[in-house]
């Protein structure tokens, strides 16, 4: 919800709504980010999905509206595309801006996150000219 979205662009997620339900955590949200979250809001509410996460997941609501999006957007919707390919893009971007992706991912073993960085991904210039505009560094 919004209230879980500061002004400043600050974003809690509780533990009971994220995998393993055990830690909780605060990410740093972009403008770019922010304004995209905005742009997804139902009917002016203060959620993204409409519903709390936990009921969208387990009735299908969010995976629903998920590919919805995805259809907009032109994108496929295979498995591979699920929310999961958001982690693959971001470790790599993360790592090529000069993070640390095993922090920003909240693993416990950094060899967790290499499965997700893809060295062709990190030598693609276009990769990286991208991530730079999305962050609005060029």
């Amino acid at each position: 919800t919004s209230r879980a979205l500061t002004a400043d662009g600050w974003l809690s997620v509780p533990a009971r709504v994220r995998k393993g339900g055990k830690k909780s955590k605060t990410y740093r949200l972009p403008a770019v980010a922010r304004r995209w979250l905005d742009k997804l809001r139902s009917n002016g509410s203060e959620r993204i999905f409409g519903t709390p996460w936990v009921d969208a997941h387990r009735t299908g609501a969010f995976y629903y509206r998920y590919n919805k999006l995805l259809d907009a957007a032109a994108l496929p919707k295979d498995r591979r595309c699920k929310p999961h390919k958001i982690r693959a893009t971001f470790a790599p971007a993360v790592k090529m801006l000069g993070g640390n992706p095993t922090d920003e991912l909240s693993h416990d073993d950094p060899k967790t996150t290499q499965r997700y960085i893809d060295q062709t991904m990190l030598d693609a210039p276009q990769f990286g000219e991208r991530i730079a505009q999305l962050f609005g560094l060029v």
